[in-house]
């Protein structure tokens, strides 16, 4: 049974994404190409083709992405692309790093940019963030 289905809760969700190699999964995917699964791989450093293999398949359960198999030259290949449920998730990756340019305007990843030190968005309240008018400070 899948984990996020149409009723999900947002923990569900947070598991889900906090997996490491989740997002730069539907990062790669998120150009609208499909990709076989070499390419894949070749894109994501330090990922090996088992667990790409158990996270695709994973993804593909949940319905995040769509594998469909296709053949060139009489070689059957694997194509992955993202399902509308894996380009929302994709969107809300992107608006997540636009929360995080703005706590940690330094550019760089909050775990490295402050040692051991947390993120701004630890620090301070939610609340403290954002502006009367709504926006991020």
């Amino acid at each position: 049974m899948s984990r996020i289905s149409d009723n999900c809760s947002v923990q569900d969700l947070v598991h889900m994404l906090g997996k490491k190699w989740t997002i730069p999964i539907i990062e790669e995917l998120s150009s609208g190409e499909s990709m076989h699964f070499n390419g894949i791989a070749s894109a994501i450093e330090g990922i090996t083709p088992g667990m790409l293999a158990k996270e695709l398949h994973e993804l593909n359960v949940e319905g995040i992405l769509n594998k469909k198999s296709i053949s060139v030259n009489g070689t059957a290949y694997a194509a992955y692309s993202l399902t509308s449920k894996g380009i929302l998730l994709a969107q809300l990756i992107d608006k997540a790093k636009e929360l995080c340019a703005v706590c940690c305007p330094s550019g760089a990843s909050c775990r490295y940019a402050y040692g051991r030190q947390r993120c701004m968005l630890y620090k301070e309240p939610a609340a403290a963030m954002v502006s009367n008018s709504g926006q991020y400070k």
